[in-house]
């Protein structure tokens, strides 16, 4: 939020959680298992999505958006005119409609399904989340442990809450026979640290569960309208980022789209430096995700890697630093 010039506002949001370092782990035999702990090259905080969310409507609202909820495309042709888009909008009431003109088009519906390759074996991976109360050793961080195919992440949203985020095989509900708490019991014997943190822990929340499966395309523009956030790419979920990686791109995306209007640039030599711009602040990241997300899904190469890891820990620190996405 600083660095946007947004953290006056971004201070008054309620329940933030400070978080200056990352806890990581993978499975270990022994009876004392080592935590790596590494601070984060730059202090951020933990806050529950929905009051972040609802944050960052007002904040746009505040900025000068115009704001619709509950509303529905009711008739979007498709067909551009002297350069400027049109559609109606309707509420949920059927009543009131709004009609929309717009110079440019942003795609920002988030995360694409991911594309079946013919002949391909895939092994589907999903994703979970859910609150705990009573999780320790979470003071100041974030914690990320790793399984053989797949990690379970534990994010402080108050002095005694934390959420937790898992991405695992597909393979592990099956054995689990749906029973989500079953299968973190499973997990925790496969961590001990993961057990530490969640032995008193008792779960306060329901279960949210969704697909993971991140489509490597990367899409900037496409029919005349832009990408941004999970539309335009989706970055391997042990990376994470999503969410600030999708600000940016629309910082980004409004910089490049204000230049091209001042210099009288067309809009696909707008999309021609958005794509650069992109890729310089963020393909290396993402490329780091997707290496790592293949080791995850490689029940032989995620035993190798979980075995180098735990051998020499810091190889996470360096692995973390280098595949986190910031501003």
């Amino acid at each position: 939020a600083k660095v946007w010039g947004w953290d006056r506002d971004f201070a008054e949001l309620p329940g933030l959680s400070r978080v200056r370092s990352v806890q990581v782990s993978a499975p270990r035999p022994s009876s004392a298992p080592r935590l790596v702990q590494t601070k984060l090259n730059r202090e951020g905080y933990a806050v529950d999505r929905g009051v972040f969310d609802q944050w960052l409507v007002g904040l746009a609202a505040r900025k000068g958006a115009r704001v619709w909820t509950e509303t529905a495309v009711e008739n979007m042709d498709g067909a551009r005119e002297q350069g400027i888009w049109g559609a109606r909008v309707r509420a949920n009431d059927g009543h009131e409609k709004i009609e929309l003109r717009a110079r440019h088009w942003v795609n920002a519906t988030g995360r694409r399904p991911a594309v079946t390759i013919p002949g391909k074996i895939s092994r589907p991976f999903f994703a979970c989340k859910t609150v705990f109360k009573g999780v320790r050793g979470l003071a100041g961080s974030v914690a990320l442990h790793f399984i053989e195919r797949g990690h379970v992440g534990l994010n402080p949203i108050s002095p005694n809450e934390a959420t937790l985020c898992l991405c695992v095989d597909g393979r592990y509900i099956k054995e689990a026979h749906g029973n989500l708490d079953q299968m973190i019991r499973e997990f925790m014997s496969a961590n001990p640290n993961l057990k530490h943190q969640l032995r008193d822990a008792s779960r306060v929340s329901d279960w949210q569960t969704c697909q993971a499966e991140p489509d490597g395309r990367t899409i900037f523009y496409q029919d005349q309208k832009f990408f941004i956030g999970d539309a335009l790419s989706m970055v391997n979920p042990v990376i994470g980022g999503g969410i600030p990686i999708a600000m940016q791109s629309g910082v980004m995306l409004a910089n490049v789209l204000v230049d091209a209007s001042r210099t009288g640039q067309s809009e696909a030599e707008a999309a021609a430096a958005f794509e650069r711009a992109w890729k310089k602040t963020f393909a290396q990241k993402f490329g780091f995700g997707k290496a790592i997300g293949r080791a995850e899904r490689s029940p032989v190469v995620s035993r190798l890697a979980l075995g180098a890891l735990s051998a020499a820990p810091g190889l996470l620190s360096g692995l973390f630093k280098m595949s986190r996405p910031t501003p």
